[in-house]
């Protein structure tokens, strides 16, 4: 039987740490303990599940049926839901956030060797975006592109194993994009971030306008015709609405590589974190005002900060808030990693791009932004929203998927292989564990996907 979602007993040891080292406070204990009360009675109804975390006062004790080596999605998205109440019951006394040591993009990139140059693209509708290069072969120019709460910093915290390292070794034209919210595309022309109509967006403004821009910004810079892409998570999505949306920037890609492609999640404990917040939190942050999140300086950014700030609590207790979400795969993100993971993730993100992308989810259609029924017929005509025409795209894509990510799931990617347009070919990577946060961040991805997958494509594809 599969044992993907299992629980090591080392795993289960640093987790122990991590509380550990988290119950310092007794204000912090009583807090978590009583919010533990709460959900416990909350993971009771469901009887089936092979495991239960147990807080109280601090300490953690995890029980997992010896008889199943399987976790059941429904109960690790139980237990994340549990973590995730914890992260919040700490923050009264976590310690103060450390965001003046992080290194930022062009910091990480000196720091390994890499020769970096920042640009700045404005959009049509005057969002200025943080745009970064690391110089090569100006004929052969390669645009990446992270996912949801991401940035650059994504791609490049692994150092000299990183994706834009392997491929600026490799002589390739590196540009590095960030779209609107994100941590490197904080400002407007004339909106401020302080205000709703900055957040006014969703990831349908991430491909029509975005990518339309830093595209032809690239393409300006390097006298080019055309580029390669590479895009990891949401990253993927714009292509897709791009490709249909404008089908004119079809002949300005030579080839997008999708990691984990993100388009449909049927088959995603997504699902179910999309029903319990859709409900739920998105209605607490519009009542709150709170139009874009894990924005830095903020409440839950210092909260993630400070309660990730060691390997144990790192690894121990964040990072397996991830894994029932993502994939479990251990061997990919050693503790002492997951403290950088968390410095740079998650970026910030608006509410309505979130919104959009529950409604993805719930509604089972790639579909633009739901604003209901009257807001709708104002908006589009009709009732619905429309779904994107997936069919119509002419942009050459090869998807990459890892046989253990549970956010881009192998039948997902496969539906959306029948249904997008120009798809030449689906890559499922090797390795058994392989999850959604290996392709940027896992330590072994240069030699399993970066050196051996990624540079032949591009040089399959440098003449179409």
């Amino acid at each position: 039987m599969s044992n993907l979602g299992r629980l090591t007993y080392a795993d289960m040891k640093i987790q122990a740490v991590g509380i550990i080292q988290m119950r310092q406070s007794t204000l912090f204990g009583f807090g978590f303990g009583c919010t533990s009360l709460i959900i416990n009675q909350f993971v009771r109804r469901y009887k089936r599940s092979r495991i239960r975390f147990c807080f109280t006062f601090g300490s953690a004790e995890i029980r997992q049926s010896a008889s199943d080596e399987r976790v059941t999605w429904r109960a690790k998205t139980m237990a994340t839901v549990e973590v995730v109440f914890f992260l919040i019951c700490s923050l009264a006394c976590a310690p103060a956030a450390r965001a003046g040591t992080i290194q930022n993009f062009t910091q990480m990139a000196a720091s390994n060797g890499l020769e970096c140059e920042q640009y700045e693209v404005t959009t049509d509708d005057g969002y200025v975006l943080t745009l970064f290069r690391l110089p090569g072969n100006s004929s052969r120019p390669v645009l990446l592109l992270s996912g949801a709460f991401g940035s650059a910093d994504d791609y490049i915290a692994r150092g000299n194993t990183s994706l834009p390292a392997v491929l600026a070794r490799a002589g390739r034209d590196v540009w590095l994009g960030n779209v609107r919210g994100s941590r490197y595309g904080m400002r407007h022309r004339t909106l401020d971030p302080a205000g709703s109509a900055f957040w006014d967006f969703s990831f349908h403004e991430y491909s029509v306008s975005d990518l339309p821009a830093i595209v032809d910004f690239v393409l300006n810079n390097t006298e080019q015709q055309k580029l390669s892409h590479i895009g990891w998570s949401l990253g993927t999505t714009g292509v897709y609405v791009l490709g249909s949306e404008r089908p004119e920037y079809a002949a300005k890609f030579r080839v997008s590589i999708s990691l984990a492609p993100i388009c449909y999640m049927h088959h995603s404990p997504a699902q179910v974190l999309a029903a319990l917040t859709a409900p739920l939190v998105m209605p607490a942050l519009a009542l709150t005002g709170t139009d874009g999140v894990f924005v830095d300086g903020s409440l839950e950014r210092s909260l993630v900060l400070s309660a990730c700030s060691s390997p144990a609590t790192a690894y121990g207790v964040c990072m397996q808030a991830l894994y029932p979400v993502y994939g479990y795969d251990a061997d990919e993100m050693e503790p002492e990693y997951a403290v950088k993971f968390f410095e740079h993730y998650p970026s910030s993100m608006s509410r309505k791009a979130l919104t959009h992308l529950a409604q993805t989810i719930q509604q089972r259609r790639f579909q633009k932004y739901d604003y209901g029924l009257l807001g709708n017929l104002r908006k589009y005509g009709s009732l619905s929203p429309p779904e994107y025409a997936l069919g119509g795209n002419n942009i050459s894509v090869v998807l990459v998927s890892g046989r253990n990510d549970l956010t881009s799931t192998l039948p997902d990617v496969a539906l959306l292989r029948r249904r997008l347009g120009g798809v030449r070919r689906h890559i499922v990577l090797e390795p058994a564990k392989f999850n959604h946060i290996d392709f940027a961040h896992g330590i072994n991805t240069h030699s399993v996907l970066f050196e051996p997958i990624i540079l032949s494509l591009l040089e399959e594809y440098d003449d179409s």
